[in-house]
C-alpha cells in the first residue's frame, strides 16, 4: 500500500498489510494476521483473529483486541481496553493508565497433574483445588519472564514441571519422573523463571503468623 487511506467501518477476511500510514474513523476487523509497519490511527475499535506485529506508531481510539500473539515494537496507543489471548510482547516498557487485569485460572489437581492439572501458559494467578495431598498440577513451559502465582486451599497437592521435559524447580528436576514439589495446605508460592527450563519457587503459609516455606522437591 503506497498511500494513506482514510475510511469508516471495514473488514478484512484475509491478512493484511499495511506499509504506509493509515487513518480509519471508525473500526476495523480483520480475520488474518496483520502486518502495520506504517502508522496507524483507529478512530474505533481494532478487532485481529490473527497475530498482529506493529512497527510504527499505532493509536487506537477505543479497544485493541487480538486473539493471536501482539508484538509492538514502536509506540501503541490504546483508548481503552487492550485484550491479547496469546502472548504480548513490547520492545519498550508499556505503559497502562489502569491496572491490568490478572490472568486468572483456577485448576483440579490430577493423578497425573494433566487435564485439569494443566496449567496455562499466559496464566498468571492460580488457584488449585484438591481431594488428595499425592494429586499434582503441572506448570507450564519454562520461559524467561515468566511469573505464576499459585494458592491452594484446605488440601495440598504437588507440583510438577511437563512430563520429560528435564526442567527444575529449585534446581531440581521434577518433570514427575522422580521428584516433585509438595504445596502445603493453605499456602502461597510464586513461582518465577528467570532461566529458560528453570523455575524459583518461594512461598509462604497463609496460617496466622504467616511463615515463609522450605521448597525443596522431593521423592514422588
Amino acid at each position: 500500500m503506497a498511500q494513506t487511506k482514510h475510511k469508516d467501518d471495514q473488514l478484512f477476511v484475509a491478512p493484511v498489510e499495511f506499509d504506509a500510514a493509515v487513518s480509519f474513523d471508525s473500526t476495523i476487523a480483520v480475520t488474518g494476521a496483520s502486518t502495520l509497519t506504517g502508522a496507524v490511527t483507529m478512530g474505533g475499535a481494532l478487532t485481529v483473529a490473527g497475530l498482529v506485529t506493529m512497527s510504527a506508531a499505532a493509536t487506537v481510539g477505543t479497544t485493541l483486541g487480538v486473539t493471536g500473539a501482539l508484538t509492538a515494537s514502536a509506540a501503541l496507543t490504546v483508548g481503552t481496553t487492550l485484550g491479547v489471548t496469546g502472548i504480548a510482547t513490547f520492545t519498550a516498557a508499556p505503559v497502562f493508565t489502569a491496572q491490568p487485569s490478572a490472568q486468572a485460572e483456577a485448576v483440579t489437581a490430577t493423578a497425573d497433574g494433566l487435564t485439569t492439572g494443566l496449567i496455562t501458559t499466559g496464566k498468571t494467578h492460580i488457584a488449585i483445588t484438591c481431594d488428595t495431598a499425592t494429586k499434582q498440577v503441572t506448570l507450564p513451559a519454562a520461559l524467561a519472564g515468566m511469573t505464576m502465582h499459585l494458592s491452594i486451599a484446605a488440601t495440598g497437592c504437588e507440583i510438577i514441571t511437563p512430563a520429560s521435559s528435564n526442567e527444575t524447580i529449585n534446581g531440581v528436576d521434577a518433570d514427575g519422573g522422580t521428584y516433585e514439589l509438595a504445596m502445603p495446605a493453605n499456602s502461597y508460592i510464586c513461582a518465577e523463571c528467570v532461566v529458560d527450563g528453570q523455575w524459583v519457587a518461594h512461598g509462604w503459609a497463609l496460617a496466622t503468623p504467616q511463615t515463609q516455606l522450605t521448597l525443596v522437591p522431593d521423592g514422588v
